[in-house]
């Protein structure tokens, strides 16, 4: 049944955020969050759909849900029953939903309480569409390196910029994800890391830039370095963006990721 359901979900890897980290939870690394259980919606011999529950941290889950066709609507119908049992199940403690169909969204929108809501655009890109022509030669004299656990003090110091959250995760950056910089004078002013691996595909998390080095093009160096490494391994690269995040997707489309469908990712009630 593991590779039946494997199959189902790198089907919808070019549509689905939740698809992207259970297939890496079942055959790679995900280590953002804990996989807990996977519900599946079976029609005879065929899966269509998946509710899988993960665990983000005390007292905070995420219903990642993966649908075959979001024109069902008996499917649909279904996911939201089996929703509703999960509701009720973890009473008390925060429940976060994430689904790239439209009309799972209606439906919660219709039949629950939506407490905080938040949209990221999906993009991918392969080998074929990285433009390997793009910007090789460094904006200033800085170092392109791989990051380990021994490089934690100088990921701390630069994360410390952005908020608490990923300051506490610093280390699991390093111990288990694809982690890069760029240094200038032996400091780190650029990080990038991966949330999901598999022997498919790379899901990369947040890029940051030091405040003080924005506007000298780091970001896309860095990017280009990071796809140069990774297409040596998989064909694939993901990551997301906040829709309203018009820089960052025009800078990921130069080098040549492709935009895919709005991940919704709302927390119900």
């Amino acid at each position: 049944m593991r590779s039946i359901t494997e199959k189902f979900l790198l089907n919808r890897i070019f549509d689905s955020l939740s698809a992207i980290f259970t297939y890496s939870a079942l055959s790679g690394i995900v280590w953002l969050c804990k996989l807990l259980h996977i519900d599946i919606i079976r029609r005879r011999e065929s899966i269509e759909a998946l509710l899988v529950i993960f665990e983000y941290s005390k007292n905070h889950y995420i219903i990642d849900i993966v649908i075959s066709d979001c024109s069902d609507n008996e499917v649909v119908k279904e996911v939201l029953e089996k929703l509703s049992k999960l509701r009720k199940l973890f009473k008390g403690n925060i429940l976060q939903v994430c689904s790239e169909c439209n009309e799972v969204f209606d439906q919660v929108c219709e039949k629950f309480n939506i407490i905080d809501y938040f949209a990221h655009v999906l993009m991918y890109c392969s080998k074929e569409n990285f433009r390997t022509e793009i910007q090789t030669e460094a904006p200033i004299n800085v170092k392109f390196q791989r990051l380990t656990i021994n490089n934690y003090n100088d990921v701390f110091q630069l994360l410390k910029n952005w908020d608490e959250f990923h300051v506490n995760i610093a280390d699991k950056f390093l111990k288990y994800g694809q982690s890069y910089g760029l240094y200038y004078d032996n400091k780190l002013i650029a990080f990038i890391s991966t949330y999901a691996v598999s022997s498919k595909f790379w899901y990369l998390g947040g890029l940051f830039v030091h405040p003080e080095f924005r506007g000298k093009k780091l970001g896309k160096y860095l990017m280009v370095n990071v796809l140069n490494e990774a297409f040596k391994y998989v064909d694939y690269v993901f990551l997301s963006v906040e829709i309203n995040n018009i820089t960052a997707r025009c800078l990921y489309s130069k080098i040549g990721f492709r935009s895919s469908k709005i991940q919704h990712i709302f927390t119900i009630f």
